[in-house]
This record gives C-alpha cells, structure tokens and sequence, in this order.
C-alpha cells in the first residue's frame, strides 16, 4: 500500500450478542487497522443484548473513537433487523456487514474486493471465502431450501452426496 489514502469511502457493521468487550475490542482494532488506508471510515457496532449493561458500557468506551458509532435498539429484533438500524447513517460508497467472529487477515482484503466491485459494476454484492481455522473452505452459500435439502443437510447420507453439493453451490464453485 502507498501511502495515500484509498478513495472509497466505507461502512462495516457488526450485531453483537452477548459477545465479550475484549473480543469486540480485538474486532474493532483488527477493523481499523485494517481500513486504516481508507479515507473515511465508520464502524457501527450494534449491541443486540439490549440488557447486557457491561457490553454496553464498553462500546461506549470504544465510541470515544471518532471512527466508531455504537447502536443500541430497545429491543432485540434479530440480525438483520439489527444492521439494518445502521441504513439511516449509511453516507458511505461501501458497505459491509460483518460477524463478530471475523478477522481481516490484513489490509489488502477489503480493498481487492471494493477494487473489484468498482470495475464490475454489475455486481451488488460481494462476499469473501470464508474459511474453518484449519484451512478448509466453509460452504456458506445455500439455494433455497425445502425440508429435504433441511434434512439431509443434518443427516449427511452418502446417498444424496450430488443434492447436498448442489444445495450448498459445489458445483458452481467457491471461486
């Protein structure tokens, strides 16, 4: 990276639930530290357990961060109704929903994708590989499910092995 700031502008939101402070606190730096050669910044993290009083305490310790804005809804009305709290607030070219459980591996990622999506202008949406501590891809792309595709998914029998990897995008790839 050289050492003038990337044009895009963007936002990440992150819906936490009962997640530890120091956790989010190792998210938050390994966002920002991440995004640091972007030219503005936001990180909206969005406390869904509304009645845990310590995890909101310590957002509003990290709020002190100009780069940080904290959400918290009076009620816990699940994930996406959860990042979608941050659409008022949204000025940004990029946004991008995060887990908690995710870590940036360094600060090349995010701009490959937004490189990408800047050129291919046909896409809306982008999503990373995502992958196991091991190594091995996660398979996180799904078709819309019936109560077969829910039921083999949990039984994993050999004998519908085609109809699993197809439910879960195989055959088109991870790529």
């Amino acid at each position: 990276m050289s050492d003038s700031k990337i044009d895009f502008s963007i936002s990440v939101a992150v819906v936490l639930y009962n997640s530890s402070i120091s956790a989010v606190n190792n998210q938050a730096r390994n966002i920002l530290e991440s995004t640091k050669n972007f030219k503005k910044v936001t990180l909206y993290l969005i406390n869904n357990s509304v009645d845990n009083v310590g995890l909101s305490s310590g957002l509003r310790d990290l709020e002190r961060n100009p780069r940080i804005k904290v959400l918290i809804p009076s009620a816990n009305q699940g994930f996406g109704k959860g990042n979608n709290m941050v659409l008022p607030y949204l000025q940004s070219d990029y946004h991008f929903v995060v887990n908690p459980d995710v870590v940036i591996p360094n600060e090349n990622q995010l701009k490959r994708m937004l490189d990408f999506l800047h050129v291919h202008t046909e896409y809306g949406l982008l999503t990373p590989l995502i992958k196991y501590p091991s190594g091995e891809e996660q398979h996180l792309m799904k078709r819309e499910a019936n109560v077969l595709d829910m039921g083999l998914r949990f039984l994993n029998l050999s004998l519908f092995k085609k109809r699993q990897e197809r439910f879960v995008c195989l055959p088109d790839g991870y790529k």
